[in-house]
């Protein structure tokens, strides 16, 4: 008997009864039944598989979050680098070393921050003497950052205090020397004097910096009286010349003339 004659084989895929012929089931109710075994712990009604479906949902939404959550934790600090650890805006006192880390998102906050890097810091300007005479000066700094956390936090600007640091520093050490010395053989004075007052200055801050090197670029009169100035440089050259050869003459005529004289004396002596 064909399975689809009347009161043939009863598994007919498609439930027909009575021997009327139907088409394919309802596309909603078998998944409402597919879901219905699925869910079947939850309490097997209509309305359990519902709340059985929205609980997978969610729980599969809460897992991608925690994914993504994890993965966009990860981060890298360079060679050079190290890492100031932020929680929740507070300086944990450590710092992230270079490679590949993790830190919790939303909580910890990395900032890197360069300590091997050497960087240059200039300052220049017209400034008074201590004899009352106007001087252009020019230095450069070479300096490092040594605290990452301080360089970042304990000032608003660190460049900006740096540099208004580093002019501090030269106009003070220039109004307590005079012109001369700073125009000819006082500039390694001046640089020195310069360098110390700037690590007072920097370690009064507590900036984190420290400085590697000061650099004396140039020193100059004002250029309205600068021909007046080479000529009185000139002057001074010439006399550290004349002074320089005179000293060399005498060094050469002196040992003569003290040979001649023992010989005098040996001939006096003889005679």
């Amino acid at each position: 008997m064909a399975w689809n004659e009347p009161g043939g084989n009863k598994n007919d895929p498609w439930k027909n009864r009575g021997g009327k012929e139907q088409g394919p089931p309802d596309l909603d109710e078998v998944l409402k039944n597919l879901f219905s075994k699925f869910s079947k712990s939850g309490g097997g009604g209509s309305g359990g598989s519902g709340k059985s479906y929205t609980g997978l949902g969610l729980a599969l939404l809460v897992a991608i979050i925690i994914v993504v959550w994890g993965l966009s934790g990860f981060y890298t600090i360079k060679e050079a680098e190290r890492g100031v650890i932020l929680r929740f805006g507070e300086n944990t006192g450590q710092l992230a070393q270079p490679g590949l880390s993790w830190k919790m998102t939303f909580i910890d906050e990395i900032i890197p921050v360069n300590v091997q890097n050497i960087s240059s810091l200039g300052s220049a300007g017209s400034m008074l003497t201590e004899d009352e005479n106007m001087v252009r000066v020019e230095m450069e700094m070479q300096y490092r950052i040594a605290d990452p956390y301080l360089w970042r936090f304990s000032v608003t600007d660190p460049e900006t205090s740096l540099s208004q640091a580093l002019d501090s520093a030269i106009r003070y050490v220039v109004g307590h020397m005079k012109m001369d010395d700073i125009l000819t053989d006082g500039r390694e004075t001046a640089r020195q004097r310069v360098r110390d007052e700037l690590d007072n200055i920097v370690g009064a801050y507590n900036m984190g910096v420290s400085v590697i090197d000061m650099n004396f670029k140039d020193a100059r009169p004002p250029q309205e009286v600068k021909a007046a100035f080479d000529d009185a440089i000139a002057a001074q050259e010439d006399e550290v010349r004349f002074i320089r050869e005179a000293e060399a003459y005498a060094r050469e005529i002196e040992p003569r003339a003290r040979g001649q004289v023992n010989r005098m004396n040996e001939e006096a002596q003889a005679y």
